[in-house]
């Protein structure tokens, strides 16, 4: 089964909520579409390392991101919609032992 799953440059506004039984998933790239949305099923993705969502359109994450304690790696860099996170991010963010890397650009805090 593969491990990777890249839907790069495709020009997507959504994605299924079937996204999340895919939860062997190691790395996720949805970078350069036009995602405004992510489905809550994403935090299904335990084993997930990698999640790049760099130049979309997101204008919200959904919660249930929180829930992704694996992850060591999230972009979400040049989602010019996306100016505030909740404070529940800021706390997963600085507080998760395993993320060493997180790009998010100029986007603030509520």
């Amino acid at each position: 089964m593969r491990k990777t799953k890249k839907i790069e440059f495709n020009k997507l506004t959504e994605l299924p909520d079937s996204l999340g039984k895919l939860t062997s998933l190691l790395t996720l790239n949805l970078h350069y579409n036009l995602l405004t949305t992510l489905p809550n099923s994403l935090g299904k993705l335990k084993s997930l390392l990698t999640l790049n969502l760099d130049s979309n359109e997101l204008k919200t994450l959904p919660d249930s991101l929180v829930n992704l304690e694996e992850l060591i790696s999230i972009d979400l860099d040049h989602n010019d919609y996306l100016t505030t996170l909740p404070k529940l991010f800021e706390e997963f963010f600085t507080n998760n032992p395993k993320l060493k890397a997180f790009e998010i650009g100029n986007i603030k805090y509520e």
